[in-house]
């Protein structure tokens, strides 16, 4: 296996990072796990960093940097990787808080993974996650790439197609082809889309986001962003991890073709099995339900933007 390590970004939500960190350790991946927190100020977050499990260790970030709204993600993603390059891990698997693995990764896994990017010099970045089942459309079909169990995401494809804040990155191929990260999701698709990188997607995902976390993550939050929380029930909510039965299940269906939907695989005890899942938090999370708080969390999404521009918080 090449040389991997973990980097966990956490900011103000222990709940989720605990959960986070326990996955890491039922699964007994012997991987090196890092975890990079934004100066949190959560004392119970505080807590947790100061007695980490045996073998993960925190990345500290300057106190003197003048953060971005959400914990300066990206930021702190170009901290990793430069760590990443230091320490010459070939593998980088970022993930945040809010995300957790849902099986344990195997040799097969990563051999899969080497000859996908030895046969793709296009991609810097693989999805290993989930799909996610309410973004089934017709227009969200799927290419082949040039290996077994892998596919791309067409230009008509509704979800990222050339990066993904959450996956497996070739460490060197990133510095190379973009240097480092810009500051935002949508940026960094932009940038990678440009150069032609494509983002592959694995067929036997192993990780998933937690669905319908909390956005809430300081004192200082958007009185609207609370009441969507409350209102859609936002909160910690593990996912279990995969029996051998639905590991055994997942490898038997290895068509290109066919997305692998969360909900389809995983189970998430506190969430109705029928219900779709939200993994992106605040107006989201109301949105996807349907019915009067999809309409209530238009609203609100609506209102947020408006002020925002306004220089009003609301």
């Amino acid at each position: 296996m090449k040389k991997t390590a973990i980097y966990i970004f956490s900011y103000n939500r222990p709940k989720h990072l605990s959960n986070c960190l326990d996955t890491i350790k039922e699964i007994g991946i012997n991987i090196p796990v890092f975890v990079v927190d934004d100066n949190s100020e959560d004392i119970d977050l505080q807590k947790l960093l100061a007695s980490l499990p045996k073998g993960v260790l925190q990345i500290k970030v300057s106190a003197d940097i003048e953060h971005k709204i959400y914990g300066g993600l990206y930021f702190n993603m170009n901290i990793a990787l430069d760590h990443a390059i230091k320490e010459h891990y070939e593998y980088a698997i970022f993930i945040q808080d809010d995300t957790q693995f849902v099986r344990r990764p195997t040799e097969e896994d990563f051999l899969r993974i080497e000859r996908f990017f030895i046969e793709n010099d296009d991609s810097f970045e693989i999805l290993v996650g989930f799909e996610k089942r309410r973004h089934i459309k017709s227009r969200n079909h799927y290419d082949a790439s040039r290996t077994p169990d892998f596919k791309f995401r067409t230009a008509t494809h509704q979800g990222h197609k050339g990066f993904c804040d959450v996956g497996l990155f070739h460490v060197a191929r990133v510095r190379e082809r973009i240097g480092g990260f810009l500051n935002g999701e949508r940026e960094n698709e932009v940038e990678a889309l440009s150069r032609k990188i494509r983002l592959g997607i694995y067929n036997f995902p192993f990780m998933m986001w937690l669905p319908f976390p909390s956005a809430v993550r300081s004192k200082q939050q958007s009185r609207l962003v609370n009441l969507s929380d409350r209102l859609s029930g936002a909160g910690c909510h593990p996912i279990q991890l995969m029996s051998i039965d639905a590991e055994r299940r997942l490898f038997e269906c290895s068509s290109y073709v066919l997305p692998r939907y969360a909900e389809d695989w995983l189970i998430c005890e506190t969430i109705p099995h029928k219900q779709d899942w939200s993994t992106e938090g605040a107006f989201a999370n109301l949105i996807v339900y349907g019915g009067v708080r999809a309409i209530l969390g238009r609203i609100f999404a609506f209102l947020y933007s408006g002020f925002r521009k306004l220089g009003i918080r609301l």
